[in-house]
């Protein structure tokens, strides 16, 4: 879970550019900074990634049942003598 969670917050830093403008104002310059958001198929392929990654793992950990519910050959039935 953690390297997907990882894997998923760095594609979406490579996919924030940092956009910086300096623009001369009413007695001062203003040094402004946002994010930009920009796709690179870098950034795409680690959040691809990260979303997989987390997706198999959760279902790992909650262990969610399959649909069928018939016992296998291995698992042994347990019979109570109480009930002969």
């Amino acid at each position: 879970m953690c390297l997907g969670g990882f894997l998923f917050g760095l594609g979406e830093w490579i996919n924030h550019k940092i956009y910086t403008q300096v623009v001369p104002g009413y007695g001062g310059i203003f040094h402004g900074q946002m994010y930009v958001r920009k796709n690179s198929l870098y950034g795409i392929s680690f959040i691809v990634a990260g979303l997989i990654l987390f997706s198999i793992a959760t279902y790992k950990f909650i262990n969610i049942p399959s649909s069928d519910n018939t016992k296998s050959e291995n698992e042994a039935t347990i019979e109570s003598p109480i009930n002969k």
